[in-house]
């Protein structure tokens, strides 16, 4: 399996909130099959429902990526901001006040390149423990 393919389909399943989108992998030939429940994108195949031979693509939110990976990343680049930040996290709009203080700081592009590199890094976890061999 080409994890590249994997990255596609789980950048396709967070493009969209939480439960929107889903990409199922054909576990015997490889294939991903998309749907979107907003956009009425994709059909998939009948049997996705009874067979064991498919698996859903993770969305962020299942890989346990949120607060944890903020709390992670304040720690290491302004820990003394951690108390801020995360009292940020009690309010409405969180994210993107988070990432406003970020830009604001100097340090939004370290956070992108953070999040992305644990977003890789559990993604390949998620991959091995549904043993899946990653090209």
């Amino acid at each position: 399996m080409n994890y590249d393919t994997i990255e596609e389909a789980y950048h396709f399943v967070n493009g969209a909130r939480f439960g929107e989108r889903r990409a199922l992998l054909h576990r015997p030939n490889g294939k991903i099959y998309y749907t979107s429940t907003v956009a009425d994108y994709g059909e998939l195949p009948a049997d996705v429902e009874t067979s064991g031979d498919y698996l859903a693509i993770p969305h962020k939110k299942d890989l346990d990526l949120g607060k944890e990976l903020v709390s992670d990343f304040i720690q290491e680049h302004c820990p003394q901001q951690l108390n801020r930040i995360l009292a940020l996290f009690e309010r409405k709009d969180a994210y993107r006040h988070f990432k406003d203080l970020l830009t604001g700081m100097g340090l939004i592009e370290s956070w992108y390149l953070y999040e992305d590199a644990r977003e890789r890094e559990e993604l390949q976890n998620w991959c091995r423990e549904h043993n899946l061999g990653l090209d």
